[in-house]
Formats: structure tokens, sequence, C-alpha cells
């Protein structure tokens, strides 16, 4: 799975001040990674977040005040990942009978692993050797709601399938970071359904593929439905891991630090 392309959350902040109030022309920012964002150009300074400022709300939305750089439990993101997995649950459990052979897709980072910790330390630069690091080293926090979650949706008779962009050369350190326990202890997510064909169900982009991760993701759940299994809900934190198709139903994590495309 490759490490999700960013957005520079300068051109975010840009992006927001201009689509709320600021004037101008369309205009299609073009990042380092070859994404697009489409706003408008601010006419002002006045019109644009200060960087700074944006640092700081994505702290106080994440944060436990007493423990910083750690999402807090009573924060403001977990109160909202809690609203979307308790509509997901409810919608999981209404499902769980229905014929055929119903199975979950979930994107990984940011879904299951928060990045908030090493984004929040390197204050929002993403360094690829150092998320590479982070990755080895079992270095990204379960979501607590989302181990909840897919451990009770395995419990209800569903087959649980991971897609992730990250490359095909994380998925080893990938899968022993969702499955075992960090030294603190936390809980795990169950091992991905393996499937006839020999796939283990954690899908990683395969090196040296430029596509989209929407296209990637899409072409997965397609291929996953081949095989017989009827995706009762795909859960993702970017629109990118939404798109496309082969869900019966899709759900949204919040995410304001990056953008996929």
């Amino acid at each position: 799975m490759s490490m999700k392309r960013r957005v520079a959350v300068g051109a975010l902040v840009a992006a927001t001040a201009a689509v709320l109030g600021g004037a101008g022309a369309g205009y299609a920012a073009t990042a380092d990674d070859g994404s697009v964002i489409r706003t408008k150009t601010p006419r002002t300074a006045d019109d644009i977040t200060n960087l700074d400022v944006v640092h700081q709300q994505i702290r106080n939305y994440y944060e436990d005040p007493d423990r910083g750089y750690w999402v807090g439990p009573h924060s403001n993101y977990t109160k909202e990942v809690a609203g979307v997995v308790a509509d997901a649950s409810r919608y999981l459990a209404a499902h769980k009978s229905d014929r055929g052979k119903k199975a979950i897709v979930l994107d990984v980072d940011d879904t299951l692993l928060s990045q908030y910790n090493f984004l929040s330390v390197w204050n929002w630069y993403h360094d690829p050797a150092i998320f590479e690091e982070y990755a080895k080293n079992n270095g990204f926090d379960h979501i607590p709601a989302m181990v909840d979650l897919v451990n009770k949706a395995k419990s209800q008779g569903y087959a649980i399938f991971y897609v992730s962009e990250r490359t095909a050369s994380l998925e080893q350190p990938t899968l022993a970071n969702l499955t075992q326990p960090a030294a603190w202890g936390d809980p795990t997510f169950p091992e991905p359904t393996a499937l006839s064909n020999g796939e283990d169900g954690l899908f990683t982009k395969p090196d040296g593929d430029e596509g989209t991760s929407s296209k990637f993701k899409a072409t997965t759940r397609k291929h996953i439905e081949s095989l017989g299994y009827d995706i009762v809900a795909n859960i993702g934190d970017q629109e990118s891991d939404l798109k496309g198709g082969y869900a019966n139903r899709t759900f949204k994590l919040p995410n304001p630090m990056y953008l996929v495309q």
C-alpha cells in the first residue's frame, strides 16, 4: 500500500478560506504529488486562515490537552468518529442475516490506524522515510471505536477486507500493526479474511502503480465482489476511499489533515 499522497495543509487552508468567503477567479492548485484541489485565488492575505492557527485548531480537535500529540479519548474527533461508528454498527447489524457472503471493506490510514501523532509531532510535514519507519515499527495507534466495530462485524459473520494505498513493500508491517498489540497493550483488529485464490485479505497498491487511490480501491472492491462477496459497507476517511461503487453503503470518518485523490 503506498502511503497516502499528501496535499500540503497550506493548500487546504487556502482552499477552505476561499470557499468560505474569498473571492477570485477559479483556480486549480496542483500539489507536489500531482493531485488537484479546485478552489479560488484569495485576493488578500486576510482571505487565508493563518497556517499556525489551522495547526492549533487541528490539535484542539484531536488532542487530550493533558496528553499532547495524542488523540484524546474525549476529543471532538473521537466523538465524531463514535457517531459514524454507531451509524455503521446499526447498519451492519440490520444486514448481517441477508443471503450470500457478506463483507466489509476498510481503508487503513486514519480509518483503522491514526496518523495524528506522526503528523502533529512533525507539524504536518510529511517525510516518506519517517512514515516508513513508523509503519515498519508498529508505530501507528489503533482507533479504538473502529477496533470494536470491526471485531463486532467479524463476530456477526462478515468477511473483513483491508484496502490501502500503502505500497506492497509495507504490507507485512501494516498487517502486524493492525493485528498485534503495541507495547501498551492496545486491543487489535482481526486478521483479514483469506481468499480462496490465496490472497490474504489485505490489499496493497502494487509498487510502481501511479494511478489514483480512487481507481485502485474501486478496482479492488470489484475484484472482491467477483469472488462472490457482497460488500455491505465500505468505510474510509477520504472521498477517494469511497468513490467508484461496488459497495451497498459507504461511511466516511472525519479527517481534516490531508486529502487523497
